[in-house]
């Protein structure tokens, strides 16, 4: 039996991301090559951008750049 957990978290600001995922597999070496695509409608990127956590560090970082301005 084996468990297969795949997370991504898009920064929502495209409507539609797209990657690829390779998976190898131990018996002979080779790759499978899976097309993901993931679709947000345009209007409600905003909502979901903004609903994103901030980063920590944000405040410092964006007070450093206008001192060093």
């Amino acid at each position: 039996m084996f468990i297969f957990v795949l997370i991504y978290t898009p920064d929502f600001l495209f409507s539609i991301n797209e990657a690829t995922l390779q998976v190898f597999m131990h018996m002979n070496g080779t790759p499978w090559s899976y097309n993901l695509a993931a679709v947000v409608p345009k209007h409600l990127l905003s909502m979901c951008h903004s609903a994103l956590p901030r980063p920590p560090f944000e405040a410092l970082m964006y007070q450093t750049c206008v001192l060093a301005l």
